[in-house]
């Protein structure tokens, strides 16, 4: 009797750890990293596994329905609290999150590349990308207890990452592990909102621009973004009064507009020309999109009008 009673309780104890872990997956959460939004929209069947359909939103369009992008198809075993994805273009299962890890254990990540246009995924078997767990603590974020697994470089034991229970990476959800290049820019979790309410905000990011406490842009004084053989530069993603635009192709149509499609600005002429001038000091404060080309090719590019 009293080994019947031990069996008992002790599947009770593992049944409320089980009951304790908060998923990630949910289709009522908005994740804002850095310029881009990540939500889940509906469910998927792949090699007779289900898996919710993971979108993405670039802020160079309105934040709709129609603006968003497959790229992954997620799913989660909540009893081993393991988070895997199918990227779009593969048909290889990969590991995103294991909460199940304790300190001294190693996570191999793997992750998009993140980028102006969109995270893009390949599989890097030349160097792959180590963390192990430095440290395991507790954090009550929203009313809740979430685990919370602090990550470190294998090699170096710098301090990387970390993977909080129900939110994600500090660099947001599908970046788990990201790899910090100095050189360009990275992504970054600033928000997380459930049933429209916020859940989780980041306080005080490191390295970016805010423009508003859920939204980023690069903080590069000169940008370039390459469409093929056009490449347009922007002398700064932050304006004042003045702003010139350069290109290695001449152009003969620069429209630019605000969030609400509204145009602020049209040079279409016959005559080519490589670079302008505008001045925007009588323009509001607020998000621009640039689009400049020529009739083969077209960039886009996001100013902000301080």
């Amino acid at each position: 009797m009293k080994k019947i009673l031990l069996i008992i309780i002790f599947m009770a104890a593992l049944l409320a750890r089980g009951q304790d872990y908060i998923p990630l997956i949910g289709e009522n959460k908005v994740w804002s990293v850095s310029h881009e939004k990540f939500t889940f929209l509906g469910d998927t069947t792949i090699n007779d596994l289900e898996y919710s359909k993971l979108f993405y939103h670039n802020f160079i369009q309105e934040f709709t329905p129609d603006s968003l992008e497959y790229v992954a198809a997620l799913r989660e075993d909540t009893i081993n609290k393991k988070v895997y994805f199918i990227w779009k273009d593969f048909n290889t299962e990969v590991l995103l999150y294991d909460f199940s890890l304790d300190v001294g254990e190693t996570f191999h990540a793997q992750y998009p590349e993140f980028s102006f246009s969109g995270p893009t995924y390949f599989v890097n078997n030349i160097n792959p990308r180590y963390l192990d767990v430095s440290r395991v603590t507790d954090s009550i974020i929203e009313g809740k207890s979430r685990k919370v697994l602090v990550m470190a470089n294998h090699y170096s034991y710098d301090i990387e990452d970390y993977f909080i229970e129900g939110i994600g990476s500090r660099f947001g959800i599908i970046y788990a592990g990201y790899e910090l290049e100095f050189d360009r820019e990275y992504p970054f979790l600033l928000c997380l909102h459930e049933n429209n309410t916020l859940t989780y905000q980041e306080e005080d990011p490191f390295s970016i621009s805010q423009v508003e406490p859920c939204y980023s842009i690069p903080t590069t004084n000169v940008d370039e973004f390459t469409n093929n053989s056009l490449v347009l530069t922007i002398s700064s993603t932050l304006i004042d009064e003045m702003f010139s635009i350069r290109s290695n192709t001449p152009l003969n149509e620069i429209t630019i507009s605000n969030l609400n499609g509204r145009i602020v600005y049209q040079y279409r002429s016959s005559e080519n020309i490589t670079q302008l001038s505008i001045n925007v000091a009588h323009w509001d404060s607020g998000l621009y999109i640039v689009r400049a080309g020529n009739s083969q090719h077209f960039v886009s590019k996001k100013i902000v009008k301080l």
